[in-house]
């Protein structure tokens, strides 16, 4: 059933699969209007940090209204993008801005470095069953990505966009 499914996004423990090993995929059966369809991008820490194709992507994010959120594997934490920001929620400061930007320009830095070094309401996590509640007030009109360390919803609110290139 349908709920069983869902656990292996929402749940804890070893994912449901027909499958004798965890695997659930899903694949789109339509078109996928870019980048209206997207909730937001998740480049690979240790093939775009602190360079050129790196900033390329945070540029066309910015432009096209897009959060980035960082990582570098399946297991390795997740970081939001502060100097793309184009989230409602969690309130991204300055200081976490310039933060982020000195790490950004040490580009031989780990992504467990990263990850250690920015402030916690930059550590994404994705949508839980049991954090549910969190989200709940945020639904109507944003789009929901998920939580940070700090407790708070991850999210952004649409806006009307075109595809650009920087």
């Amino acid at each position: 059933n349908v709920t069983s499914w869902l656990r292996r996004w929402y749940g804890k423990g070893k994912p449901f699969s027909f499958l004798t090993f965890p695997y659930f995929e899903v694949e789109m059966a339509a078109n996928c209007w870019l980048p209206d369809g997207l909730l937001y991008i998740i480049p690979l820490h240790s093939k775009m940090w602190g360079n050129s194709n790196g900033e390329w992507l945070q540029a066309w994010a910015t432009t096209n209204r897009l959060p980035l959120v960082w990582a570098d594997g399946d297991e390795s934490g997740m970081v939001l993008d502060p100097m793309v920001n184009q989230l409602a929620s969690p309130l991204v400061t300055g200081a976490m801005r310039d933060h982020f930007k000195r790490l950004w320009n040490a580009p031989k830095s780990t992504f467990q470095e990263v990850f250690d070094a920015v402030d916690p309401a930059l550590h994404f996590k994705l949508p839980s069953y049991l954090n549910r509640g969190i989200c709940e007030p945020f639904e109507t009109g944003n789009n929901v990505m998920g939580t940070v360390e700090t407790g708070e919803c991850a999210y952004w609110t649409p806006q009307q966009v075109s595809l650009h290139t920087p």
